[in-house]
């Protein structure tokens, strides 16, 4: 049987010794500005790369990682951004009307490249390959994350809910072996085909340049 838990201000100690235990089910409307707003946009990520060549301590977060409100906000950037720029390529004589006709290079390189960009070197990486994740993170599947990753990434938040008495209330099992196994599969599945069609992608767009 687990060890009975105790919450405090300083009892990291009684939660570290159960390693089986998982959060879950946060829905704090307190952060939700948090998430919205744009206080320390920049300060944060940079604070990151400090931390990434050794020439600061690693920055604590609260409810959302910068990385976290960027997978919130850029689909809808993208969206705009890859729709506006296929209407223009889908409607090209409606858009040499108005626009000079480099915009249609510019409209193709964002309509091809930005889903690329968006899809590798940021909810890939921050989400699924960076070291602390890789190769995967199951958390979209289970709704839970271990105890120790939540203390660790949302450090801020951590202490916020143990000093409050709070984090009691969301400590739940870990996930089932089957559970856990068939996220597993079901997530390398989806980033293989994730991969695959960003090759399929890249292809394409090494052979149009090399075309000319």
């Amino acid at each position: 049987m687990p060890e009975a838990r105790q919450v405090g201000v300083d009892q990291d100690e009684s939660h570290e010794k159960d390693e089986a235990q998982h959060v879950h089910g946060i829905h704090d409307p307190d952060t939700t500005e948090e998430l919205y707003g744009c206080g320390k946009a920049l300060q944060v990520p940079l604070a990151m790369f400090k931390w990434f060549f050794g020439l600061g301590p690693r920055p604590v977060f609260d409810r959302w990682t910068y990385w976290q409100k960027f997978d919130y906000w850029a689909p809808f950037a993208a969206v705009i951004v890859i729709g506006t720029c296929g209407l223009m390529l889908w409607a090209p004589n409606v858009t040499a009307a108005f626009l000079p006709g480099w915009v249609f290079n510019v409209a193709t390189i964002f309509h091809g490249e930005l889903a690329v960009l968006l899809l590798v070197t940021v909810h890939f990486f921050n989400n699924h390959f960076r070291p602390d994740k890789f190769p995967l993170d199951i958390v979209m599947f289970t709704g839970s994350m271990p105890l120790e990753d939540f203390k660790r990434e949302h450090r801020v938040e951590y202490n916020r809910l143990v000093a409050t008495g709070e984090l009691e209330n969301h400590l739940v099992d870990a996930p089932s072996q089957p559970m856990t196994l068939g996220s597993k599969a079901l997530g390398f599945t989806l980033i293989a085909f994730g991969l695959l069609l960003m090759a399929l992608v890249l292809i394409g767009i090494f052979r149009s340049v090399a075309g000319g």
